[in-house]
């Protein structure tokens, strides 16, 4: 199987096909989607596109700066997007962070949605601290060098400044994948005006929506909200699976909220699935995938795209 564009599972582990799962105006902001997934030639591709799972979480700390940065630099050796999650602050900014709560990898009860940005910056885990969507525009690969920085003699501050480049960004480095699902995360006390209104601010006016996205979530409401959107309707959408009562519907409801994918946990993807996905002309995205012989099986049934906790032990061994 041929698979297109920290902590590292031993080659063993890979070679036996098991991988352990680990613990304001319309015009100006329609020029910001520049780019889309074009999901009719994710169909016809013939092997699915690998992606690294909240940037690689068996290999680095899940969503966190390291673990984007360590997808980034697995660009270069045939991965293919990242997928990584966003859920809303107390103040309204889109959290980079998969858990409602810290418990789990910060050790304490807070939930993200009763805290502002100010005071999640403030939490450090594995001494990194929790990004916004819009740090991505900023947060730098590597430094400017020192070298770079001095000016030279009798050259102008102003020179030095268009002289120097600047550094490689996030952002920039994401630009360079062919697919990235951008999970937005819901509960009950979400206040959908104000998500709504957090992704109007970081995709468009921010420009995140440059990037080759696909919007997905497993809130239908937040969906059909987007659907009906001016602007951010423009963006691909991705309904996510998990249970058998919802596979039944879920060709059905992908296409009433004109979604261009469905994502489904890997258990559930058959053969009856896929051909009914390929008749409303539905890209299959399969997670979380960590086994060798699941992802040739699911490869053979026609998925389009497997996400992995293992992305850098998956690239080994395709």
């Amino acid at each position: 199987m041929t698979i297109t564009a920290g902590y590292v599972a031993p080659s063993s582990a890979i070679a036996h096909g098991k991988i352990s799962e680990p613990e304001d105006t319309e015009s100006k902001d329609s020029a910001a989607l520049s780019r889309t997934v074009n999901s009719r030639a994710l169909l016809a591709a013939t092997s699915p596109l690998l992606l690294g799972h909240r940037g690689g979480r068996a290999e680095s700390v899940e969503n966190m700066p390291a673990a984007l940065v360590h997808a980034c630099n697995l660009q270069n050796r045939g991965l293919a997007g990242i997928e990584f999650d966003v859920q809303l602050s107390a103040d309204g900014h889109l959290i980079i962070f998969h858990d409602e709560t810290l418990l789990r990898l910060g050790k304490q009860q807070a939930r993200i949605d009763q805290m502002t940005l100010a005071e999640i910056r403030r939490i450090r885990i594995f001494n990194e601290s929790i990004m916004a969507l819009d740090d991505l525009l900023t947060y730098p690969l590597a430094p400017v060098s020192l070298a770079n920085r001095t000016l030279l003699k009798g050259q102008s501050k102003a020179n030095a400044q268009l002289a120097t480049p600047r550094p490689a960004t996030l952002y920039n480095a994401m630009m360079g994948f062919n697919h990235i699902e951008l999970e937005i995360k819901t509960h009950e006390r979400t206040n959908y005006t104000m998500l709504v209104r957090a992704l109007e601010d970081s995709l468009i006016r921010g420009g995140i929506a440059k990037l080759p996205l696909v919007l997905t979530s497993f809130d239908v409401t937040l969906l059909n909200m987007l659907y009906r959107h001016p602007i951010l309707s423009k963006i691909p959408r991705g309904l996510l699976s998990e249970t058998p009562e919802m596979i039944a519907q879920l060709t059905h409801t992908a296409t009433r909220l004109a979604c261009r994918q469905v994502g489904v946990h890997y258990p559930l993807i058959d053969a009856t699935l896929v051909k009914q996905c390929r008749r409303a002309e539905l890209t299959i995205s399969a997670w979380t995938v960590n086994d060798r012989d699941e992802a040739n099986k699911l490869h053979h049934l026609g998925v389009d795209v497997l996400i992995t906790d293992h992305p850098r032990a998956f690239l080994e061994f395709m």
